[in-house]
């Protein structure tokens, strides 16, 4: 017998052995599962390899675990430690130390220790440096949480967050979850027993950021060093808060649509006032269409407005809640713009920014636009099937795999949806549905509905085109792309089509958003939106849900969500923009062969291989994406096989279809 003979025969004797063991094998690892307590297969099967590639811990006990954590969490720094207490005076007349990561001690640590946050900040740094007279930009976001079931009767478990970050990390940067770092998370049923509940809470924060006495992260800025040599100082501002509009009404104490002056910014009143017999005479303004016919409020005056109302409470003054209905403040024994230690540090009109995503996409601007649509297609369009035309057509499309999250578009245009929007009034979708769909119904509506549609339904369709460019608009400013007299323009083009198409009294508060959004540009730079927040929530969510021990909730959830960050922010690759491959690996033999044979060349060509690839700081391309290549001046469109790094230069693979 040949030694090659013998190769074989050994070889096949160990795939028998092997298929024979095989079965006792899977039992065991099934054993192993039914053992312990609930776990994913997908996070068992990372605890195994981790275990496999690292060795077991030595220590392994739950208490351990928790040690860990508060070891951690509570690490000590030039502050003090990352976790601290700060006093907040509840309804009661006590004092409440409520739990926080310190801001000072945070961005110390976060600085000192965590590599990939550190040089995000130093490369940003040497692009916009800080001063006392040019500081970076600090920016809050607050809302309230709700871990578990958000339909469920107990809500014990829903809570408040605050996060913060800074402008001058860069649109990308702010796109990513773990650029926001949590300062709090507190039950909302304790919160609410607190004097100006979340207001109170946020004034605490700035105190603690820009005191009156002593070190302010402004005037002094805050200095930094790190073992590997690293140092500067930074000086920070409060720039803007952005929001939901429930939680401005709660930080801001604003009446909101609730009130006859509904607007912080600017002298607009409420459609359903009792004042609009004023408004026939110019006196009072309401449904306004353009910029121009706005008088913007100033600093000084939403301030003194909100004075002006202390005093009248504390005169006790007849007739008080409709004077805070004509003021447009709600009055509380605690009010931001009434703190005189934060004169200097809040400014209720410049620092004042509307979130797109819910102005657009929470049963917004979107949602109405959308409904007024469809049933105008339905009625004057005489297309009674539209929702079963868009649910083919849609379905028809393919998604880009980023996408992922709303692979199944076409849903929200079945039936049980169809029934929901009628009923409500509204066109049911979520955030991230609603920003996907967009550019597909402009498509379909310029393409295939326009030509053929009636001429009493073509305002409809100018109307929700009109949309659509706003929405284009607001996607761009991360791009930089995006002037405010360009979003003007485009806000101003919609709301008059939306006027001609179906009338004003469908505006609702969030169609007057459009308006300030260019001022707000003009003023920061940037719009943000809440996407990222509402996904920075899951984490919160993660931690929150599973924790038993109620006694100490806050501290529990607030350990782990801290000990997240400092792995995020410590992990390398967290801010990775870098075009090319993501997440490169050892090419395959197959890949190999298939490249080689391709491109014609030896063996060996390829260095690397990945399912994704990024072409900008803010996209990505992945395997079986559908793209569109110009060839000699013509399109075609194919999909992609591979992306690959041949010799040090990086390409993707196509398969085009035949002819």
């Amino acid at each position: 017998m040949t030694l090659f003979a013998s190769f074989v025969c050994f070889a096949l004797a160990f795939v028998i052995v092997m298929a024979e063991h095989r079965p006792a094998k899977l039992r065991k690892l099934e054993g192993l599962r039914r053992r312990l307590p609930q776990v994913t297969q997908t996070a068992l099967a990372a605890i195994l390899k981790d275990v496999g590639e690292h060795g077991m811990p030595d220590l392994t006990t739950r208490q351990n675990m928790t040690e860990a954590r508060k070891e951690l969490a509570n690490s000590n720094t030039l502050y003090g430690p990352l976790i601290q207490t700060m006093d907040v005076q509840l309804i009661s007349g006590h004092t409440y130390p409520m739990l926080i990561a310190h801001p000072w001690a945070l961005l110390w640590y976060l600085f000192d220790q965590c590599a990939s946050w550190r040089d995000l900040v130093v490369a940003r740094h040497r692009e916009n440096p800080s001063s006392v007279e040019k500081p970076w930009g600090l920016v809050l976001y607050t809302d309230e949480v709700t871990p578990g079931n958000a339909l469920s009767p107990d809500l014990t478990r829903k809570s408040q967050a605050c996060y913060m970050s800074f402008l001058e990390l860069g649109h990308a940067a702010l796109a990513r979850e773990s650029a926001w770092l949590c300062l709090l998370v507190h039950r909302s049923n304790q919160v609410r027993h607190v004097f100006g509940k979340m207001a109170q809470v946020i004034g605490a924060l700035l105190k603690i950021m820009f005191p009156v006495d002593g070190g302010n992260l402004h005037t002094t800025g805050i200095q930094m060093s790190s073992e590997s040599g690293e140092s500067l100082r930074l000086h920070i501002k409060l720039k803007t808060m952005v929001q939901d509009g429930a939680a401005h009404k709660e930080i801001w104490q604003i009446k909101g649509d609730s009130g006859m002056r509904m607007c912080v910014g600017c002298d607009i009143i409420n459609s359903n006032s009792d004042l609009l017999q004023y408004a026939a005479a110019g006196d009072l303004k309401q449904n306004v269409i353009k910029v121009c016919d706005l008088e913007f409020t100033t600093d000084a005056e939403a301030r003194s407005a909100a004075n002006r109302l202390k005093s009248y409470h504390d005169a006790n003054v007849q007739g008080f809640e409709r004077l805070s209905m004509v003021i447009g403040f709600t009055y509380c024994s605690y009010m931001l713009l009434n703190d005189a230690a934060l004169v200097d540090v809040v400014f209720p009109v410049s620092q004042f920014m509307h979130d797109w995503m819910h102005g657009l996409y929470a049963t917004g601007v979107f949602n109405l636009t959308l409904h007024l649509l469809l049933e105008t297609l339905e009625g004057a369009g005489r297309m009674h099937d539209v929702y079963d035309r868009l649910f083919d057509y849609v379905g028809s499309w393919h998604l880009p795999r980023r996408l992922s999250n709303v692979s199944n578009l076409q849903e929200i245009f079945n039936n049980k949806r169809r029934s929901g929007n009628k009923k409500g009034g509204s066109f049911r979708a979520a955030a991230s549905e609603g920003l996907s769909i967009v550019p597909i119904l402009a498509f379909w509506l310029r393409a295939i509905v326009l030509p053929v549609v009636d001429d009493a339904a073509k305002p409809a369709c100018e109307a929700f085109l009109a949309f659509a460019g706003v929405a284009e608009c607001f996607y761009s400013v991360a791009r930089g792309v995006v002037k405010p007299k360009q979003l003007r323009k485009a806000v101003e083009a919609f709301l008059a089509a939306f006027v001609a198409a179906f009338g004003d009294e469908w505006f609702t508060p969030k169609m007057h958003w459009l308006l300030h959004y260019a001022r707000e540009l003009g003023i920061h730079k940037t719009l943000l939106a809440c996407f990222v927040h509402e996904r920075k929530h899951k984490c919160i969510r993660r931690y929150a849900c599973p924790t038993v021990n109620t006694r100490s909730f806050e501290r529990t959830v607030l350990e782990e969500i801290t000990c997240q960050q400092l792995w995020d922010l410590n992990a390398p690759g967290t801010f990775k923009f870098d075009i090319g491959l993501v997440g490169p690996r050892t090419p395959s033999r197959k890949e190999q062969y298939e490249l080689s044979e391709l491109l014609g060349l030896g063996p060996g060509i390829v260095d690397a291989t990945a399912s994704v690839s990024r072409f900008s700081e803010f996209e990505t391309c992945e395997k079986k994406d559908i793209v569109l290549i110009d060839i000699d001046g013509s399109l075609v469109a194919g999909e992609i096989w591979l992306h690959a790094r041949l010799q040090g230069v990086e390409a993707s693979f196509e398969a085009f279809p035949s002819g």
